[in-house]
């Protein structure tokens, strides 16, 4: 799987933190490939150098995580090594040494969004941003996956 666009960055405002999202759904009649599957994703000026990093794409398993497999003692008997699911507080995500890695957040519109990554327009010159949604290392067969776009909007800029 791959998925790539690109923009010139004097559509852009200057001076502007930007974020790239990539916009999709699953499809109901079947989504498939992607449980636990990373994906990399990309952003940067086309011809130098991209930051990179890895997402998931499968929004339930930001859900699932917040639970884990602990021991607890209950009762007597044959109960007392059972296992239950205990809720725990998810690590917040800030880098890719983190636990919790990226995962798809659902939109008010209904369709869910996962960030590539950051760019900041400087507005010195037009360039062309690229992104990237990369999977071609596990071999799996993947389906399901209704892609909107890419959204690039503003995070900050030097007002906020």
């Amino acid at each position: 799987m791959e998925i790539r666009g690109w923009i010139n960055t004097g559509m852009l405002s200057p001076e502007t933190l930007y974020g790239a999202y990539l916009v999709f759904k699953p499809n109901p009649s079947g989504f498939y490939g992607f449980d636990y599957q990373l994906v990399e994703v990309s952003i940067g000026i086309a011809g130098g150098e991209n930051r990179k990093r890895n997402v998931f794409l499968d929004a339930e398993r930001g859900r699932r995580l917040r639970y884990q497999i602990v021991p607890r003692r209950a009762g007597t008997g044959i109960f007392n090594r059972a296992r239950f699911l205990a809720p725990v507080e998810a690590p917040p995500v800030e880098d890719n040494d983190s636990l919790d890695l990226q995962h798809p957040k659902e939109r008010a519109d209904e369709w869910l969004e996962v960030e590539l990554g950051e760019f900041f327009n400087d507005g010195q010159e037009d360039k062309e941003l690229e992104m990237g949604v990369y999977e071609i290392k596990s071999g799996d067969w993947k389906g399901g996956l209704l892609v909107q776009g890419i959204e690039i909007r503003p995070k900050r800029t030097p007002i906020n």
